[in-house]
């Protein structure tokens, strides 16, 4: 029997559950139940009841008023919430009358609500005003669906995160720190925060829509995979800029690579998916084994503490690498390979890769931390200081 709404106000139910340690007569009488005697009892009907009349007559029936399971209705009902999962609950008026709880699941939609029902919609459920669309992206902890805006029409990204991984405190906790985070900075190449909802326990947060796709994907559609100086200088100073924007306040991104770098038709790019984000303080490292194993810096992989900057700046290395030649700098079948390979501090430049952009390279991927270039010092490197080419 499906679960539904139906006209006169009637709700087809499954069943009800009762805590109470004795049958009532009346259900056997009226509605030709049987029940099982048990202290949590569940009650299945074979028709559909109106369950509001139901109880009034229950109530009002002074034959079984004493005896009756079921306590004295709330007049109000309870509030009807569109399109999202509730459940009816009828409250006794004292301690001593056992609780009535009909546990029904329904969904209703405009055409189910009256003008008076209408005013019982939860008026903090922002979800309403937004359409959903398609999947556009999708991962262990959010998938990321196209959404518009029904009041102004303006499109958007949402982030919905798995229900499993918000139960978890500290995962949660994490995505309040990315919304804290995405609140406090303003960057033209980092993705904006449009607004968070929090709807049947899932986290939602309305997004930029960056138009484009991913720098991984643009990539594999340039010949032999690599892009030529004056392009990569275009893009990689864009991603430089807005990470010595978040270094300057406090913010390391954790999580840079290709696939969370959007790139639309003009060449211009914003940064996403700040969920491993995080605020430092100075001269004081962290401890998070976080990130993706080709683009990690070697103190990460070694499970060492590090300073976040600086692993920010070994991913961007490891970025404009790839820009330039068409491939990873270190790769390894294995991640304890891999440390082996990064350990020898040996970097492999193909002839058309230029000095500049070279000795950049080799100062951004330094095995050492403590002698690795900053974010703001790469704004001024040599590679980095003509801009007039970068518009052409």
């Amino acid at each position: 029997m499906e679960n539904k709404l139906l006209n006169n106000g009637l709700i087809k139910i499954k069943s009800i559950k009762i805590k109470n340690n004795d049958n009532d007569p009346y259900i056997k009488r009226h509605l030709n139940l049987s029940c099982k005697k048990s202290s949590s009892q569940k009650i299945k009907f074979s028709n559909s009841v109106n369950v509001f009349d139901f109880l009034k007559k229950n109530n009002n029936n002074e034959e079984n008023s004493k005896n009756s399971i079921f306590p004295k209705i709330i007049e109000n009902k309870p509030k009807i919430v569109m399109n999202k999962k509730i459940k009816l609950i009828m409250k006794p008026e004292n301690i001593s009358t056992p609780k009535f709880n009909v546990k029904k699941k329904i969904y209703l939609s405009s055409k189910h609500l009256n003008k008076s029902e209408g005013n019982l919609i939860n008026q903090n459920n922002e979800l309403e005003k937004y359409s959903i669309g398609k999947i556009i992206g999708h991962g262990a902890q959010a998938n990321v669906r196209l959404c518009k805006n029904k009041c102004n029409g303006n499109s958007y990204c949402m982030k919905i995160y798995n229900n499993i991984f918000i139960q978890n405190k500290e995962k949660k906790l994490a995505i309040e720190k990315e919304i804290s985070i995405l609140k406090e900075i303003s960057h033209p190449n980092i993705i904006k925060f449009i607004e968070k909802i929090y709807s049947n326990q899932t986290i939602y947060l309305i997004l930029e829509c960056a138009n484009g796709i991913t720098l991984k994907s643009y990539m594999k559609n340039q010949l032999n995979q690599r892009l030529n100086e004056v392009k990569t200088k275009k893009i990689f100073i864009q991603l430089i800029s807005a990470l010595s924007y978040l270094h300057n306040k406090n913010i390391c991104h954790r999580d840079i690579k290709l696939e969370n770098i959007i790139i639309n038709e003009k060449m211009n790019i914003k940064i996403i998916d700040l969920g491993l984000g995080i605020h430092f303080q100075q001269n004081k490292k962290l401890n998070l084994y976080c990130g993706t194993p080709f683009f990690m810096a070697p103190e990460i992989l070694k499970k060492k503490e590090y300073f976040g900057p600086s692993v920010d700046v070994w991913s961007a290395g490891i970025v404009l690498y790839t820009l330039l030649c068409g491939k990873l700098p270190f790769k390894a079948q294995n991640e304890k390979h891999l440390i082996q390979i990064i350990s020898n501090g040996y970097i492999d430049f193909p002839n058309f890769i230029s000095n500049d952009a070279k000795d950049l390279i080799k100062k951004m991927l330094c095995v050492n931390p403590l002698y690795r270039i900053s974010s703001n010092d790469i704004l001024k490197h040599q590679w980095l200081i003509n801009v007039l080419d970068l518009f052409i």
